[in-house]
């Protein structure tokens, strides 16, 4: 049986659970509390030195990938190189570009005010159990500042021009890669 660490707000774990539907694998959530830091303890570390979900053992697109060599059917990869390569590409935009940018937003609007409501030096702990400091130093400012946050609009942008190129992409295919639902053709 799969076991899947998510949260259920998790762009990159959200990626992981739709390739699992599309290919109706059955699968053990664990979901983690991100306020409570459950991803930050030494049990989870030891899945993720990095303290992030999705964990299947490994990175989220990496997970996409192994799921579809190991579970072939039905196919979720394009058969022809071009196309294979395409969709690479636009696997890597939310990992390369947006994963930060949506961390900034989600954590302005939502995690930071959750996370301020907490005392002092137990917000300071959880902090200081983030391995990445610049991760650690942005959501400082975004729990002091919010939306107000110098980098917040800057990351609203990111967002507006990714979802300006997928509109571009999608005025010339009916989806991002190709005309076809990116399966494999039988």
């Amino acid at each position: 049986m799969l076991e899947l660490y998510h949260n259920n707000l998790s762009v990159n774990a959200q990626k992981v659970r739709i390739v699992l539907a599309e290919k109706n694998l059955e699968w053990t959530g664990r979901h983690l509390s991100f306020v409570k830091g459950e991803h930050l303890t030494p049990e989870f570390r030891a899945l993720n030195p990095r303290g992030l979900v999705p964990v299947l053992v490994i990175e989220s697109s990496v997970i996409c990938s192994y799921l579809d060599e190991v579970f072939p059917e039905p196919p979720l990869t394009p058969k022809a190189p071009l196309e294979r390569a395409t969709m690479r590409l636009w696997c890597k935009l939310p990992d390369d570009v947006l994963h930060i940018a949506c961390g900034t937003v989600s954590f302005a609007i939502s995690f930071g005010e959750q996370l301020k409501k907490q005392a002092g030096d137990q917000l300071e702990e959880r902090l200081m159990k983030m391995p990445d400091p610049a991760r650690r130093e942005r959501q400082r400012v975004l729990i002091e500042k919010g939306i107000e946050a110098p980098f917040f609009r800057d990351h609203i942008k990111v967002h507006d021009k990714a979802v300006a190129e997928m509109e571009a992409q999608l005025r010339k295919t009916k989806w991002l890669v190709c005309n076809d639902y990116t399966r494999r053709m039988q």
